[in-house]
């Protein structure tokens, strides 16, 4: 009873808070502004689908129009390349029609003058040797000749086109003539093909003495890739094999990380094929699929042991972005001459490690002492352009590997058993680099 006059004034007061929100709208208001903005990122979401399969579908049409219109010369010519490069590189068209290559183990397309003196002569060589059987038209091959092609080459360089040349003859069919004045020349040929070459001796021919002959050259040979005999552990030590940087693209993943199962299929593919990497044995399975092959190989297995390698790198960088250094800095454009070395050892030092996310906060913290804040706004604009950084959360090790399985068929337990099984290799591989 004492409070019956404040609990009407209450309560007047309640009908009256009450009458001003209906007559406000701001709840109508906020509920439209809701649907609004959720029609709004359900229509940034189906662009964005519309973007993603139109680009997958754009990247269809071109491997198939490749596949059914590259003239033949082209394609056996990216066969030859293949091979005599051991996978390393494929031969690619570039939009002005030139010739360029793509790095299998890094995922990078190079053009002529970025490749190596050897790779650009093996690429020329595999070219022109199919464009010699395209000519033929079906009748008996025309030798090749080469005239001291090789001469101004060092040891390393001879004998790795000397390989490619008796990859080429053997597989094409073509007899190579190799003309030189250098009598050394013939044992760095033994070097590279491990046979004596058939040597016709024009001073010989002449009647010139034996010993005027100039010295031979003596070839260190290569040390020879060891058998497993041992557990994976021990062959991994014995054949030095680096552990897994996830920051590097992952066709430079050892194959044992992927073979530790079958280390005497892992030693053929090395000793054989020369074939120790992910991007050569995915470029070789692919090449396969068209031409024959040795029949030493479960295809489909290994296609599924490198998918699922590639999700799990995808997977761990997640988060992370791309790791920056010298080369990212320099091509930024926010470092002069004056700040980029101190920058790029900032990026090196071991609490950044070549984190975008940590080389920023530390520019922002002032560790380039009179660095500009808006230069490191330019730089931080680039950065996520350029997708060096990852605003997402990082994946634990259980999230990684539940990712990658999401791509399989969960009803067939023996491929989720096998992927399952790379991921454990992949993690402790990762571990030991650590």
């Amino acid at each position: 009873a004492e409070r019956l006059e404040e609990l009407r004034n209450q309560r007047a007061q309640s009908h009256a808070d009450i009458s001003n929100a209906e007559s406000d709208h701001a709840l109508e208001n906020a509920i439209a502004k809701r649907v609004e903005t959720q029609a709004k990122l359900e229509q940034k979401r189906d662009e964005l689908l519309v973007r993603e399969a139109t680009e997958l579908l754009l990247n269809q049409v071109e491997s198939d129009y490749r596949a059914t219109h590259e003239p033949e010369v082209l394609s056996q010519a990216g066969a030859l390349f293949q091979q005599v490069t051991a996978h390393d590189f494929e031969l690619q068209l570039s939009e002005d029609g030139g010739f360029q290559a793509r790095d299998t183990q890094q995922n990078k397309v190079r053009k002529l003058d970025e490749l190596s003196t050897g790779t650009r002569m093996q690429l020329l060589l595999a070219v022109r040797v199919a464009w010699v059987r395209a000519q033929d038209g079906g009748s008996r091959t025309l030798p090749l000749f080469l005239d001291e092609a090789l001469t101004t080459s060092d040891e390393r360089r001879f004998i790795e086109v000397a390989k490619s040349l008796d990859t080429l003859s053997s597989s094409s069919g073509i007899q190579v003539i190799y003309l030189s004045a250098r009598r050394n020349e013939q044992d760095l040929w033994r070097a590279a093909i491990g046979r004596d070459p058939h040597l016709i001796d024009l001073a010989e021919l002449r009647g010139r003495r034996d010993g005027d002959h100039a010295p031979e050259f003596e070839v260190t040979p290569s040390e020879p890739i060891p058998r497993p005999k041992g557990d994976a552990l021990e062959y991994a030590k014995e054949l030095r094999i680096p552990g897994i940087d996830p920051a590097l693209d992952a066709g430079e993943i050892h194959l044992f990380h992927l073979l530790r199962d079958d280390l005497e299929l892992l030693y053929q593919l090395m000793d054989s094929l020369r074939i120790s990497t992910l991007g050569q044995l995915q470029s070789y399975l692919d090449q396969s699929a068209r031409v024959e092959h040795q029949g030493l190989l479960d295809f489909s297995k290994l296609k599924d042991r490198c998918r699922s390698t590639r999700a799990w790198i995808s997977a761990w960088r997640q988060g992370r972005g791309r790791p920056i250094d010298a080369l990212e800095l320099e091509a930024s454009g926010a470092f002069s001459r004056r700040y980029l070395a101190e920058a790029t050892t900032l990026a090196r030092s071991e609490p950044i490690d070549r984190d975008a996310h940590r080389l920023l906060a530390a520019l922002r913290e002032g560790a380039l002492r009179g660095f500009q804040a808006k230069k490191i706004d330019k730089f931080e604009a680039w950065l996520t352009q350029q997708d060096y950084l990852d605003n997402r959360p990082i994946l634990s090790t259980d999230q990684r590997r539940q990712v990658v399985l999401r791509e399989y068929d969960l009803e067939n337990r023996a491929k989720l058993e096998d992927i399952g099984q790379c991921i454990d290799w992949l993690e402790s591989a990762l571990q030991q680099t650590k």
